[in-house]
Protein backbone atom coordinates (compact mmCIF):
# COMPACT_ATOMS: atom_id res chain seq x y z
CA UNK A 1 0.00 0.00 0.00
CA UNK A 2 1.23 3.48 -0.86
CA UNK A 3 0.31 5.93 1.91
CA UNK A 4 -0.01 9.60 1.08
CA UNK A 5 2.80 11.89 2.23
CA UNK A 6 1.60 15.21 0.87
CA UNK A 7 -0.57 17.22 3.21
CA UNK A 8 -3.90 18.10 1.66
CA UNK A 9 -5.72 21.37 2.11
CA UNK A 10 -8.82 20.04 3.89
CA UNK A 11 -7.71 17.10 6.03
CA UNK A 12 -9.29 15.49 9.09
CA UNK A 13 -7.43 13.55 11.74
CA UNK A 14 -8.92 10.47 13.35
CA UNK A 15 -8.10 10.29 17.09
CA UNK A 16 -6.67 7.07 18.48
CA UNK A 17 -8.84 6.57 21.53
CA UNK A 18 -6.96 5.49 24.64
CA UNK A 19 -3.47 6.14 23.26
CA UNK A 20 -0.84 8.68 24.36
CA UNK A 21 -2.83 9.92 27.40
CA UNK A 22 -0.74 11.05 30.40
CA UNK A 23 -1.65 9.42 33.74
CA UNK A 24 -3.96 6.99 31.94
CA UNK A 25 -2.93 3.31 31.73
CA UNK A 26 -2.51 1.74 28.31
CA UNK A 27 -4.84 -1.26 28.08
CA UNK A 28 -3.08 -3.32 25.43
CA UNK A 29 -5.48 -6.27 25.62
CA UNK A 30 -8.61 -4.10 25.59
CA UNK A 31 -9.83 -4.08 21.98
CA UNK A 32 -12.11 -1.07 22.28
CA UNK A 33 -9.18 1.37 22.27
CA UNK A 34 -6.46 2.52 19.89
CA UNK A 35 -8.34 2.23 16.64
CA UNK A 36 -9.77 5.38 14.99
CA UNK A 37 -13.44 6.14 14.49
CA UNK A 38 -15.21 2.75 14.35
CA UNK A 39 -18.13 1.67 12.24
CA UNK A 40 -19.64 -1.73 13.03
CA UNK A 41 -20.13 -4.18 10.17
CA UNK A 42 -21.56 -7.73 10.18
CA UNK A 43 -18.03 -9.14 10.24
CA UNK A 44 -16.12 -6.66 12.39
CA UNK A 45 -15.09 -3.01 12.46
CA UNK A 46 -14.57 -0.51 9.67
CA UNK A 47 -13.67 3.17 9.51
CA UNK A 48 -16.32 5.86 9.70
CA UNK A 49 -15.29 7.25 6.32
CA UNK A 50 -18.27 9.44 5.36
CA UNK A 51 -16.34 12.45 6.71
CA UNK A 52 -14.28 12.17 3.52
CA UNK A 53 -17.28 13.54 1.63
CA UNK A 54 -16.44 16.92 3.16
CA UNK A 55 -12.66 16.65 3.19
CA UNK A 56 -9.71 15.83 0.95
CA UNK A 57 -8.09 13.16 3.10
CA UNK A 58 -7.73 11.50 6.50
CA UNK A 59 -4.82 11.44 8.95
CA UNK A 60 -4.31 8.38 11.17
CA UNK A 61 -2.06 7.77 14.14
CA UNK A 62 0.89 5.48 13.43
CA UNK A 63 0.12 3.49 16.59
CA UNK A 64 -3.50 3.01 15.51
CA UNK A 65 -2.33 1.86 12.08
CA UNK A 66 -0.06 -0.74 13.67
CA UNK A 67 -2.82 -1.79 16.07
CA UNK A 68 -5.35 -2.64 13.37
CA UNK A 69 -2.69 -4.44 11.32
CA UNK A 70 -1.66 -6.83 14.11
CA UNK A 71 -1.80 -10.54 13.44
CA UNK A 72 -4.67 -12.45 14.98
CA UNK A 73 -7.25 -9.66 14.64
CA UNK A 74 -9.69 -10.80 11.93
CA UNK A 75 -12.34 -8.37 13.25
CA UNK A 76 -10.24 -5.52 11.78
CA UNK A 77 -10.17 -6.97 8.27
CA UNK A 78 -12.79 -4.55 6.89
CA UNK A 79 -10.90 -1.63 8.41
CA UNK A 80 -7.59 -2.88 6.98
CA UNK A 81 -9.08 -3.06 3.48
CA UNK A 82 -10.53 0.44 3.83
CA UNK A 83 -7.20 1.83 5.02
CA UNK A 84 -5.44 0.16 2.09
CA UNK A 85 -7.86 1.60 -0.46
CA UNK A 86 -7.61 5.08 1.03
CA UNK A 87 -3.82 4.83 1.03
CA UNK A 88 -3.69 3.67 -2.59
CA UNK A 89 -5.96 6.58 -3.55
CA UNK A 90 -3.66 9.04 -1.79
CA UNK A 91 -6.40 9.94 0.69
CA UNK A 92 -4.67 8.73 3.87
CA UNK A 93 -1.43 9.65 5.57
CA UNK A 94 0.07 8.68 8.92
CA UNK A 95 1.13 11.00 11.73
CA UNK A 96 3.08 10.10 14.87
CA UNK A 97 0.66 11.33 17.54
CA UNK A 98 2.95 10.17 20.35
CA UNK A 99 5.60 12.70 19.33
CA UNK A 100 3.14 15.57 19.64
CA UNK A 101 1.46 14.12 22.74
CA UNK A 102 4.76 13.86 24.61
CA UNK A 103 5.45 17.53 23.93
CA UNK A 104 2.12 18.67 25.34
CA UNK A 105 1.75 16.00 28.08
CA UNK A 106 2.55 18.44 30.96
CA UNK A 107 -0.07 20.88 29.64
CA UNK A 108 -2.66 18.10 29.30
CA UNK A 109 -2.04 16.97 32.89
CA UNK A 110 -2.26 20.53 34.19
CA UNK A 111 -5.55 21.23 32.40
CA UNK A 112 -7.13 17.90 33.36
CA UNK A 113 -6.14 18.18 37.04
CA UNK A 114 -7.45 21.72 37.19
CA UNK A 115 -10.80 20.86 35.65
CA UNK A 116 -11.26 17.74 37.79
CA UNK A 117 -10.86 19.75 41.02
CA UNK A 118 -14.64 20.18 41.07
CA UNK A 119 -16.22 16.76 40.58
CA UNK A 120 -19.73 18.25 40.14
CA UNK A 121 -18.70 19.60 36.74
CA UNK A 122 -18.11 16.08 35.42
CA UNK A 123 -20.48 13.68 37.13
CA UNK A 124 -23.23 14.38 34.61
CA UNK A 125 -20.77 14.14 31.72
CA UNK A 126 -19.62 10.72 32.96
CA UNK A 127 -23.20 9.50 33.23
CA UNK A 128 -24.32 10.90 29.89
CA UNK A 129 -21.32 9.44 28.06
CA UNK A 130 -21.87 6.02 29.63
CA UNK A 131 -25.55 6.09 28.72
CA UNK A 132 -24.68 6.99 25.12
CA UNK A 133 -21.81 4.54 24.84
CA UNK A 134 -23.27 1.51 26.61
CA UNK A 135 -25.53 0.51 23.72
CA UNK A 136 -22.75 0.93 21.15
CA UNK A 137 -20.33 -1.03 23.30
CA UNK A 138 -22.76 -3.95 23.55
CA UNK A 139 -22.84 -4.14 19.74
CA UNK A 140 -19.05 -4.04 19.53
CA UNK A 141 -18.63 -6.67 22.23
CA UNK A 142 -20.97 -9.03 20.33
CA UNK A 143 -18.73 -8.64 17.28
CA UNK A 144 -15.61 -9.40 19.32
CA UNK A 145 -17.27 -12.44 20.89
CA UNK A 146 -17.59 -14.00 17.44
CA UNK A 147 -13.80 -14.21 17.33
CA UNK A 148 -12.61 -14.12 20.94
CA UNK A 149 -15.34 -15.84 22.89
CA UNK A 150 -16.16 -14.17 26.21
CA UNK A 151 -14.91 -10.56 26.42
CA UNK A 152 -15.19 -9.56 30.07
CA UNK A 153 -12.96 -6.48 30.08
CA UNK A 154 -14.61 -4.94 27.01
CA UNK A 155 -17.95 -4.89 28.82
CA UNK A 156 -16.62 -2.61 31.56
CA UNK A 157 -16.92 1.18 31.43
CA UNK A 158 -13.57 2.38 30.05
CA UNK A 159 -13.16 5.01 32.77
CA UNK A 160 -13.85 2.45 35.48
CA UNK A 161 -11.40 0.00 33.95
CA UNK A 162 -8.65 2.66 33.84
CA UNK A 163 -9.40 3.73 37.42
CA UNK A 164 -9.17 0.18 38.77
CA UNK A 165 -6.07 -0.55 36.69
CA UNK A 166 -4.37 2.54 38.12
CA UNK A 167 -5.07 1.32 41.64
CA UNK A 168 -2.53 -1.46 41.08
CA UNK A 169 -4.64 -4.22 42.59
CA UNK A 170 -6.41 -7.06 40.81
CA UNK A 171 -9.69 -5.99 39.24
CA UNK A 172 -12.57 -7.47 41.23
CA UNK A 173 -16.08 -7.86 39.95
CA UNK A 174 -17.41 -6.41 43.22
CA UNK A 175 -15.51 -3.15 42.62
CA UNK A 176 -16.70 -3.01 39.02
CA UNK A 177 -20.32 -3.40 40.10
CA UNK A 178 -19.96 -0.79 42.85
CA UNK A 179 -18.48 1.83 40.49
CA UNK A 180 -20.98 1.01 37.73
CA UNK A 181 -23.84 1.53 40.20
CA UNK A 182 -22.34 4.89 41.16
CA UNK A 183 -22.08 5.98 37.51
CA UNK A 184 -25.61 4.85 36.71
CA UNK A 185 -27.23 6.38 39.81
CA UNK A 186 -28.80 9.84 39.99
CA UNK A 187 -27.03 10.88 43.16
CA UNK A 188 -25.10 14.13 42.86
CA UNK A 189 -24.86 16.23 46.00
CA UNK A 190 -24.73 13.51 48.67
CA UNK A 191 -21.56 11.70 47.53
CA UNK A 192 -18.94 10.91 50.14
CA UNK A 193 -15.22 11.67 49.79
CA UNK A 194 -14.43 8.25 48.31
CA UNK A 195 -17.23 8.47 45.74
CA UNK A 196 -16.16 11.96 44.65
CA UNK A 197 -12.64 10.69 44.06
CA UNK A 198 -14.02 7.72 42.11
CA UNK A 199 -15.99 10.04 39.82
CA UNK A 200 -12.90 12.18 39.18
CA UNK A 201 -10.81 9.16 38.20
CA UNK A 202 -13.53 7.64 36.03
CA UNK A 203 -13.78 10.96 34.20
CA UNK A 204 -10.00 11.35 33.82
CA UNK A 205 -9.35 9.24 30.67
CA UNK A 206 -12.31 10.74 28.81
CA UNK A 207 -11.35 14.29 29.73
CA UNK A 208 -7.70 13.62 28.91
CA UNK A 209 -8.74 12.33 25.48
CA UNK A 210 -10.81 15.45 24.80
CA UNK A 211 -8.01 17.79 25.89
CA UNK A 212 -5.45 15.87 23.82
CA UNK A 213 -7.64 15.96 20.73
CA UNK A 214 -8.32 19.68 20.99
CA UNK A 215 -4.66 20.57 21.61
CA UNK A 216 -3.53 18.17 18.89
CA UNK A 217 -6.01 19.77 16.52
CA UNK A 218 -4.35 23.13 17.09
CA UNK A 219 -0.87 21.65 16.83
CA UNK A 220 -1.60 19.90 13.52
CA UNK A 221 -3.73 22.74 12.24
CA UNK A 222 -6.58 20.42 11.20
CA UNK A 223 -9.97 19.45 12.71
CA UNK A 224 -10.99 16.02 13.97
CA UNK A 225 -13.93 13.70 14.50
CA UNK A 226 -13.79 12.30 17.99
CA UNK A 227 -14.35 8.75 19.14
CA UNK A 228 -18.13 8.51 19.51
CA UNK A 229 -17.89 12.33 19.72
CA UNK A 230 -17.38 12.44 23.53
CA UNK A 231 -19.82 15.31 23.21
CA UNK A 232 -20.72 15.52 26.94
CA UNK A 233 -17.07 16.37 27.62
CA UNK A 234 -16.46 18.55 24.58
CA UNK A 235 -19.36 20.79 25.61
CA UNK A 236 -17.49 21.56 28.85
CA UNK A 237 -14.05 22.10 27.30
CA UNK A 238 -13.13 24.86 24.88
CA UNK A 239 -9.73 26.28 24.01
CA UNK A 240 -10.89 28.91 21.53
CA UNK A 241 -8.61 31.50 23.11
CA UNK A 242 -5.61 29.27 22.36
CA UNK A 243 -6.33 28.85 18.67
CA UNK A 244 -3.34 30.10 16.67
CA UNK A 245 -4.51 29.17 13.20
CA UNK A 246 -7.91 29.03 11.54
CA UNK A 247 -8.81 25.90 9.64
CA UNK A 248 -9.12 26.49 5.93
CA UNK A 249 -12.65 25.85 4.66
CA UNK A 250 -13.22 23.07 7.19
CA UNK A 251 -13.66 22.77 10.93
CA UNK A 252 -15.30 20.45 13.44
CA UNK A 253 -18.63 22.21 12.94
CA UNK A 254 -18.67 21.11 9.29
CA UNK A 255 -17.90 17.54 10.28
CA UNK A 256 -20.57 17.43 12.99
CA UNK A 257 -23.13 18.89 10.59
CA UNK A 258 -22.16 16.36 7.94
CA UNK A 259 -22.66 13.52 10.40
CA UNK A 260 -26.04 15.04 11.31
CA UNK A 261 -27.06 14.99 7.65
CA UNK A 262 -26.29 11.28 7.27
CA UNK A 263 -27.71 10.35 10.69
CA UNK A 264 -30.93 12.37 10.99
CA UNK A 265 -31.74 13.57 7.50
CA UNK A 266 -30.58 11.14 4.83
CA UNK A 267 -29.31 8.00 6.48
CA UNK A 268 -30.60 5.98 3.52
CA UNK A 269 -28.18 7.79 1.19
CA UNK A 270 -25.12 7.29 3.37
CA UNK A 271 -22.44 5.57 1.24
CA UNK A 272 -22.08 1.93 2.30
CA UNK A 273 -18.51 1.41 1.12
CA UNK A 274 -15.25 3.29 0.85
CA UNK A 275 -15.33 2.58 -2.91
CA UNK A 276 -18.50 4.67 -3.20
CA UNK A 277 -16.95 7.46 -1.14
CA UNK A 278 -13.88 7.57 -3.38
CA UNK A 279 -16.12 7.53 -6.45
CA UNK A 280 -18.09 10.46 -5.07
CA UNK A 281 -14.89 12.39 -4.32
CA UNK A 282 -13.95 12.25 -8.02
CA UNK A 283 -17.12 14.21 -8.82
CA UNK A 284 -15.86 17.72 -8.11
CA UNK A 285 -19.23 19.37 -8.69
CA UNK A 286 -20.95 16.99 -6.27
CA UNK A 287 -18.28 17.54 -3.61
CA UNK A 288 -18.47 21.31 -4.02
CA UNK A 289 -22.28 21.39 -3.82
CA UNK A 290 -22.30 19.20 -0.68
CA UNK A 291 -19.80 21.48 1.05
CA UNK A 292 -21.93 24.48 0.05
CA UNK A 293 -25.00 22.77 1.53
CA UNK A 294 -23.23 22.13 4.83
CA UNK A 295 -21.90 25.70 4.94
CA UNK A 296 -25.39 27.06 4.32
CA UNK A 297 -26.81 24.90 7.14
CA UNK A 298 -24.17 26.20 9.53
CA UNK A 299 -24.75 29.82 8.53
CA UNK A 300 -28.52 29.53 9.01
CA UNK A 301 -28.32 27.22 12.05
CA UNK A 302 -30.45 24.65 10.21
CA UNK A 303 -31.01 21.18 11.68
CA UNK A 304 -30.53 18.60 8.94
CA UNK A 305 -33.32 16.30 10.03
CA UNK A 306 -36.08 14.41 8.19
CA UNK A 307 -38.22 17.55 7.78
CA UNK A 308 -35.32 19.35 6.14
CA UNK A 309 -34.61 16.30 3.97
CA UNK A 310 -38.20 16.15 2.67
CA UNK A 311 -38.10 19.85 1.76
CA UNK A 312 -34.78 19.41 -0.03
CA UNK A 313 -36.07 16.43 -2.04
CA UNK A 314 -39.05 18.50 -3.18
CA UNK A 315 -36.82 21.43 -4.16
CA UNK A 316 -34.43 19.10 -5.98
CA UNK A 317 -37.29 17.58 -7.98
CA UNK A 318 -38.53 21.05 -8.92
CA UNK A 319 -35.04 22.05 -10.03
CA UNK A 320 -34.82 18.88 -12.11
CA UNK A 321 -38.20 19.51 -13.76
CA UNK A 322 -37.28 23.14 -14.50
CA UNK A 323 -33.96 22.01 -15.98
CA UNK A 324 -35.63 19.41 -18.19
CA UNK A 325 -38.20 21.92 -19.44
CA UNK A 326 -35.49 24.40 -20.29
CA UNK A 327 -33.57 21.70 -22.14
CA UNK A 328 -36.75 20.78 -24.01
CA UNK A 329 -37.34 24.44 -24.87
CA UNK A 330 -33.81 24.92 -26.18
CA UNK A 331 -34.13 21.85 -28.41
CA UNK A 332 -37.55 22.97 -29.65
CA UNK A 333 -36.35 26.49 -30.45
CA UNK A 334 -33.33 25.09 -32.29
CA UNK A 335 -35.55 22.89 -34.44
CA UNK A 336 -38.05 25.72 -34.99
CA UNK A 337 -35.53 28.33 -36.08
CA UNK A 338 -33.39 26.04 -38.25
CA UNK A 339 -35.70 26.15 -41.35
CA UNK A 340 -36.57 29.88 -41.08
CA UNK A 341 -35.56 31.54 -44.41
CA UNK A 342 -33.77 34.84 -44.54
CA UNK A 343 -36.28 36.25 -47.00
CA UNK A 344 -39.38 35.18 -48.83
CA UNK A 345 -43.04 34.41 -48.16
CA UNK A 346 -42.20 31.99 -45.31
CA UNK A 347 -40.77 34.72 -43.06
CA UNK A 348 -44.17 35.17 -41.42
CA UNK A 349 -44.27 31.47 -40.60
CA UNK A 350 -40.78 31.69 -39.09
CA UNK A 351 -41.76 34.66 -36.95
CA UNK A 352 -44.82 32.75 -35.79
CA UNK A 353 -42.58 29.92 -34.63
CA UNK A 354 -40.36 32.41 -32.81
CA UNK A 355 -43.46 33.88 -31.11
CA UNK A 356 -44.54 30.43 -29.90
CA UNK A 357 -41.02 29.73 -28.63
CA UNK A 358 -40.91 33.01 -26.72
CA UNK A 359 -44.35 32.24 -25.26
CA UNK A 360 -43.09 28.88 -23.93
CA UNK A 361 -39.96 30.58 -22.64
CA UNK A 362 -42.13 33.04 -20.67
CA UNK A 363 -44.02 30.14 -19.10
CA UNK A 364 -40.81 28.44 -18.03
CA UNK A 365 -39.44 31.75 -16.73
CA UNK A 366 -42.56 32.42 -14.67
CA UNK A 367 -42.48 28.89 -13.27
CA UNK A 368 -38.85 29.30 -12.27
CA UNK A 369 -39.68 32.42 -10.21
CA UNK A 370 -42.14 30.67 -7.90
CA UNK A 371 -41.41 29.52 -4.36
CA UNK A 372 -38.68 27.17 -5.63
CA UNK A 373 -36.74 29.80 -7.56
CA UNK A 374 -33.89 30.07 -5.07
CA UNK A 375 -33.21 26.36 -5.65
CA UNK A 376 -33.91 26.39 -9.41
CA UNK A 377 -30.30 25.65 -10.34
CA UNK A 378 -29.82 21.92 -10.63
CA UNK A 379 -26.12 22.32 -9.81
CA UNK A 380 -27.14 23.09 -6.22
CA UNK A 381 -28.25 19.44 -5.89
CA UNK A 382 -25.36 17.72 -7.64
CA UNK A 383 -24.42 15.97 -4.38
CA UNK A 384 -27.96 14.71 -3.79
CA UNK A 385 -28.39 13.21 -7.25
CA UNK A 386 -24.86 11.74 -7.16
CA UNK A 387 -25.64 9.92 -3.91
CA UNK A 388 -29.08 8.91 -5.22
CA UNK A 389 -27.50 7.38 -8.33
CA UNK A 390 -24.87 5.66 -6.19
CA UNK A 391 -27.63 4.14 -4.06
CA UNK A 392 -29.50 2.97 -7.15
CA UNK A 393 -26.43 1.27 -8.60
CA UNK A 394 -25.60 -0.43 -5.27
CA UNK A 395 -29.17 -1.74 -4.97
CA UNK A 396 -29.15 -2.95 -8.57
CA UNK A 397 -25.84 -4.74 -8.03
CA UNK A 398 -27.09 -6.51 -4.91
CA UNK A 399 -30.24 -7.59 -6.73
CA UNK A 400 -28.22 -9.12 -9.62
CA UNK A 401 -25.99 -11.03 -7.18
CA UNK A 402 -28.94 -12.77 -5.53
Amino acid sequence: MKLGKRRRKNEIFLPAFGAHLPNVPILDNYELVFYPIPNCTPTGFDLEYTSLLLSDGLVMDSAAYEHINRQGTPFYEDMRQTVEKLGNAGRLRLEDYSKHANEIAPLITKIVDSKLADYTSWIEAVREEWKRWKGVMEIQVKILQQYKGKCTREQINYGILCHLTNSGSRIKQRDVQMLTSLVESRRTSDLNVREKEDIREVARPYLAQVVLNQLLSQKLGIPFIDWFDLDPFHRRVSFQSLVQEKFQQLDKGHLDKGRELFTLGMNQLKPNSVDNVLRFMKNNRAVRSLRDEIQKALATDTVLDEKWAEALKEDAQCADITYRKRQQLYRWVSRALAPVPIAGPLIAHGLDLVWHASHIFREVFVESTDKYSEHASLSHYEWYYALLEMKRLSTSKRTKNR
